[in-house]
């Protein structure tokens, strides 16, 4: 799948920041699903594997300097997922609810980020 995402973009003579994604079935077989020509909010999950600074290099190449490595330098090393947790309060047609009682603990040699934001959505427009 990673070689596939690579010939493609050589192909296409693609430079700049993006991520191909696919899907993958029971067998094994995988299908292109789309190209996004840019970093994507989930980008830190690829940093965490590899070590890079996507923002930086993206930023790097944006003003003219060279990238600096090749696919060949680039190195995976662990695992990573990113979760959003989303709470919502049930009892009250599922609105949002801030949470602030340690529902979601620090651990050791995982990396968190933990955001609260309340969006206010007009039930009359879809």
């Amino acid at each position: 799948m990673g070689q596939v995402a690579v010939d493609a973009v050589r192909s296409l003579r693609y430079e700049g920041a993006g991520t191909l994604e696919f899907l993958l079935d029971a067998s094994g077989e995988f299908y292109f699903m789309e190209m996004n020509t840019r970093l994507q909010v989930e980008h830190p999950v690829t940093e965490a594997v590899t070590g890079l600074d996507l923002v930086e290099l993206q930023l790097r190449v944006a003003s003219g300097e060279p990238l600096g490595l090749v696919q060949e330098d680039i190195k995976f090393s662990g695992h990573a997922i990113e979760v959003r947790l989303c709470s919502k309060t049930p009892d009250h047609d599922f609105m949002p609810q801030l949470r602030q009682d340690g529902a979601v603990a620090d651990a050791e040699g995982i990396r968190s980020r933990t955001r609260a934001a309340i969006r206010i959505r007009d039930p009359s427009v879809l």
